[in-house]
């Protein structure tokens, strides 16, 4: 009896290790063929000026939010004006030093934006929700779209991303390219692994890290039919 169903459990393992395997091999030329399409795609050029505002909710995130900042400094994208919003909360100082932080977010943002070169087609904000006690993540980016819409009257499109993302320049410009098709679309990115995955690869680490970094495309891979990937409101 024993031994039938140690038998039974061994079948069982190789059958679900399989279809694992199977599913990330899956994943991976699912992956390829997605990123060799969309190199094979050419640039759109806008027919007219987009404004776009990225919201970056932020809490403790110093040690990325330079590096978010000028990421989206140096993109180059034509006809489009990029406002980068970054939405903090005064709840970062109640904890700032039990994390042991000696600068706020705030501080971080405004140091970086000193040493930056002020340009016309790019701006960077600070906007700080007094939200000590109740609030939350949507709590920052109500704030935030309130204060940038007082400021900035020009502003064409929404958009919220995390302060570790790092969206493509013609995922930007395709969203503004489907502005001016539909002002009242909406999109939503799906994320993408495959970095992940190649630098544990390079890095040595575990393979089943690897290969659940390359599973995860499957989801977003299957249901990328177009280029438009980031969460837009227009």
């Amino acid at each position: 009896m024993i031994e039938t169903l140690m038998l039974i459990s061994m079948i069982a393992y190789i059958a679900i290790a399989s279809i694992m395997i199977l599913g990330y091999f899956k994943s991976l030329i699912d992956t390829r063929k997605y990123i060799r399409l969309a190199k094979s795609r050419s640039r759109p050029k806008l027919s007219k000026q987009v404004s776009l505002l990225i919201l970056i909710p932020v809490l403790r995130e110093q040690n990325v939010i330079t590096e978010t900042i000028k990421y989206f400094e140096q993109l180059d994208m034509e006809n489009i004006v990029l406002h980068l919003c970054i939405a903090g909360t005064k709840r970062e100082y109640i904890s700032l030093e039990n994390y042991g932080f000696k600068k706020s977010t705030k501080q971080v943002v405004e140091e970086t934006c000193q040493n930056m070169k002020t340009t016309s087609g790019f701006t960077v904000d600070f906007f700080e929700a007094e939200d000590y006690d109740g609030g939350d993540r949507a709590t920052q980016l109500n704030h935030a779209t309130k204060c940038a819409l007082e400021k900035y009257a020009d502003i064409d499109v929404i958009g919220v991303y995390d302060a570790d993302s790092r969206p493509t320049p013609d995922t930007l410009i395709e969203v503004a390219e489907k502005y001016l098709i539909n002002e009242k679309a909406s999109y939503q990115q799906p994320a993408f692994f495959l970095d992940a995955a190649n630098k544990m690869t390079q890095n040595g680490e575990n393979p089943i890290l690897i290969a659940n970094a390359l599973y995860q495309n499957a989801w977003s891979t299957r249901r990328a039919k177009v280029a438009v990937k980031v969460i837009f409101i227009a």
